[in-house]
């Protein structure tokens, strides 16, 4: 977003993106420097599931797999740890089971962080 001035956005959306970035930290990074102070990072990521459950293990074994098929879309991205690490004053973050037929994509994190 290097055509974005500092400081010059109110509000970031991202959607099912941070699973298939090169760089998670990297593009936190740019939405933090776009944002304004105050400014607002809504999201809404598919992401692991917790380690002590088999649809974990099934995301583990398919991720290269998936990876390929879905166009370098990750099962296994914890975003969450990401989005905790990153520069943001506030973040609230939620998980939870979306309703979606495919198990492997259920996890899902949603919330808003801000400069």
């Amino acid at each position: 977003m290097h055509q974005v001035t500092d400081g010059s956005v109110d509000v970031v959306v991202c959607t099912l993106v941070l699973c298939s970035v090169n760089n998670q930290e990297k593009i936190l990074r740019e939405v933090c420097r776009v944002l304004k102070p105050g400014g607002a990072f809504y999201f809404m990521e598919h992401v692991a599931d917790e380690r002590s459950t088999w649809n974990y293990f099934w995301q583990q074994v398919l991720d290269p797999v998936w990876f390929l098929v879905f166009d370098g879309c990750n099962l296994t991205r914890e975003s969450w740890k990401t989005l905790e690490q990153a520069s943001f004053s506030k973040l609230k973050l939620q998980h939870i089971q979306a309703p979606l037929s495919w198990t492997l994509v259920r996890p899902h994190i949603y919330g808003y962080a801000v400069k």
